[in-house]
């Protein structure tokens, strides 16, 4: 299917690829979960054992080591969260490169996930819902899914 988008198909076509370059990026994060528990574990040890003094070190060393053994399922959450949104990423530039209309929807809503994603989700995140926002584009996803849906 040969979807036309006008002056906005190198934007397309651009939006296409960075979703590819996001979910590898994504998947490149799931390496650093654990090192960034353990960081976090020990910089939060140090934390507290400033607060509390020597005197109540070994407490304070056993209290938060509990802590952290009880949020172990943590680093679990986050590799899932990243994976999903890395596939979530992938099958969506798939689908857009097609001209799905529903990619289109896809890409407004990962889009509005990217704006939380400071600093660099932040500007992607505005541009794909700027691209796909526009009436050229969405008339042309639904030309394209009309067109695909009368070939069957």
């Amino acid at each position: 299917m040969n979807v036309k988008f006008g002056k906005w198909t190198g934007q397309i076509n651009a939006i296409v690829i960075a979703h590819y370059v996001i979910a590898v990026l994504h998947l490149g994060l799931v390496f650093f979960v654990d090192a960034y528990w353990n960081y976090s574990k020990e910089l939060s040890l140090t934390y507290f054992m400033q607060i509390a003094g020597e005197a109540d070190a070994s407490e304070v060393n056993a209290l938060a080591a509990e802590v952290f053994e009880q949020m172990s399922w943590m680093p679990v959450l986050l590799t899932g969260v990243i994976v999903v949104f890395s596939i979530l990423f992938a099958l969506n530039g798939a689908f857009l490169a097609r001209g799905r209309a529903f990619a289109r929807v896809n890409t407004i809503v990962l889009g509005v996930f990217l704006l939380l994603s400071f600093p660099i989700g932040t500007p992607a995140g505005v541009w794909f819902i700027y691209v796909m926002v526009q009436r050229e584009v969405a008339d042309a996803f639904k030309a394209a899914e009309l067109e695909r849906r009368a070939a069957y």
